[in-house]
């Protein structure tokens, strides 16, 4: 989420607590894939917007750990 309010910003923002959803989704017993959707045109202005992509992934790696 974007400070403008846009969706689909990378995972790097800190505006989502994806920790207490990623617990939220495991506590309720969810296995099923965890799904990022960014839209790269939206951010791709505002720096390195595949390194941003990758930091997302890293993120949500290191909490379905």
């Amino acid at each position: 989420l974007a400070a403008s309010g846009q969706t689909h910003w990378p995972l790097t923002e800190g505006r989502v607590s994806l920790a207490q959803y990623a617990t939220a989704l495991r506590d309720a017993g969810y296995a099923g894939v965890w799904n990022l959707e960014l839209s790269p045109e939206r951010f791709a202005g505002d720096g390195d917007a595949r390194q941003r992509a990758l930091d997302s992934v890293d993120r949500l790696t290191s909490l379905n750990a």
